[in-house]
């Protein structure tokens, strides 16, 4: 009978042992190696602004490293830097959201990466206001006398049908800075609307102007108050707004409109030459100056207004859109079709082209396709065809004047609230 050579088997053991040790060592160096390989890729594409690629070699590298908050973090950071460019009812977080739990996770006490998370909550695409709460739980425990926390926390619960409760907070919210002022305006618009409540909610508008009187922000919202709610002229705020804050974008704006309805058109359009000059890269003040100019019947010079801000302003494809509406009245359809062509590229909602579609349709009186390509579209992209003028507010505190079609009359404005 043979003997088990124990000496040898133990030598055995141990070469095996020692190999496999050596190959998992390789393997963990070959790791990290890879995935600092995938990093520097990301980070240099960033910095090149391929922003496709720099999401693809992120995710790689996450995969190897799916503990590293600070990468998780700057790409998060990456991620919310492109989704700014967009508007915000077409801002889907969800990516960003994502990478930010992960990271408080790591890292609960990072109440600004909390934050973030609650704005994204709050976001139209996403509208998780339960999610949000949560996370304002653990943030107003550290921050009681945060006036932002408390306009946020209004926010959900106006959202959730709670409206004594947000009323109660946006009144917390009037107290405490940064924004007191917007606190107030939020306070009277859930007053009138949601509670029926017009004399308190004209009560909290005075009782912010006496309070921040010196302020061109108190006038700016009054302003948009009386707009939303159709309590008569803004002309005396819009006055006040550009004695306080002559270089305002804001208020060179409401100026420029409240001239406009006075029927001061040259004051009006020196106004905004003005803003230019300062905001060279909002477009807003070529909308209206193009919008001035249509009305003086000189659709040229409106078109050179537009085509000036789409190069100073390559983000704000509602400038395209707009230079498309005139276009196509100058039945200059060619050019029509390229604009829908890069508005296509750069990702814009086929709400938009699909609509400039239709008008091109209906310009050449092609009924059918224009019903067809409307068919597609939701029901609010008909009453844009109608041709009612909107005042949009897209964020707190701005005001915007879009173009608009030929025959809408500019003193019909809705206010929205993103």
């Amino acid at each position: 009978m043979r003997k088990l050579n124990v000496r040898f088997f133990l030598i055995l053991l141990v070469a095996v042992a020692l190999f496999a040790g050596g190959l998992a060592l390789v393997h963990y160096f070959q790791q990290d190696r890879i995935a600092a390989a995938l990093l520097w890729q990301a980070q240099s594409a960033r910095q090149a602004e391929e922003w496709d690629k720099a999401s693809l070699h992120y995710e790689r590298y996450l995969e190897f490293k799916p503990d590293d908050a600070a990468v998780m973090i700057a790409y998060a950071e990456m991620l919310e830097q492109q989704l700014e460019k967009q508007p915000a009812y077409s801002r889907n977080p969800r990516k960003i959201v994502y990478l930010l739990e992960e990271s408080l996770k790591r890292a609960a006490g990072r109440d600004d990466l909390r934050r973030r998370v609650v704005k994204h909550y709050l976001l139209p695409r996403m509208r998780r206001y339960k999610d949000a709460e949560a996370h304002l739980d653990i943030l107003q425990r550290a921050h009681p006398e945060d006036g932002e926390l408390w306009q946020q926390r209004a926010t959900c619960q106006e959202q959730l049908g709670q409206y004594e409760p947000a009323a109660e907070s946006l009144q917390k919210a009037t107290r405490f800075p940064p924004d007191q002022i917007h606190s107030y305006e939020l306070l009277a618009g859930l007053l009138r609307k949601r509670l029926n409540r017009a004399q308190q909610a004209d009560a909290a508008i005075a009782e912010m102007v006496g309070n921040y009187s010196r302020s061109h922000e108190a006038y700016l919202a009054r302003a948009r108050y009386r707009m939303e709610f159709g309590l008569g002229d803004v002309s005396a705020d819009a006055a006040e707004a550009i004695r306080l804050a002559p270089d305002n974008a804001e208020a060179i704006l409401l100026h420029a409109m409240a001239l406009q309805h006075a029927r001061k058109i040259p004051k009006a359009i020196a106004q905004l030459e003005h803003g230019l000059k300062l905001y060279p890269n909002d477009p807003r003040m070529y909308k209206h100056l193009a919008w001035l100019e249509y009305l003086g019947k000189k659709p040229d010079a409106a078109r050179q207004h537009l085509q000036a801000g789409i190069v100073n302003c390559p983000e704000a494809f509602e400038l395209q859109t707009a230079l498309a509406e005139l276009l196509i009245q100058g039945k200059m359809f060619d050019q029509v079709h390229k604009i829908i062509a890069e508005l296509k590229s750069k990702g814009v909602r086929d709400i938009y082209t699909g609509y400039l579609t239709a008008r091109i349709a209906v310009a050449r009186d092609q009924w059918t396709e224009a019903v067809l390509q409307l068919e597609k579209l939701p029901f609010g992209a008909f009453t844009r065809l109608l041709g009612p003028c909107e005042f949009v507010r897209d964020r707190p505190g701005t005001l915007e004047s879009p173009l608009v079609w030929e025959h809408c009359e500019y003193d019909t404005f809705t206010i929205k609230s993103a």
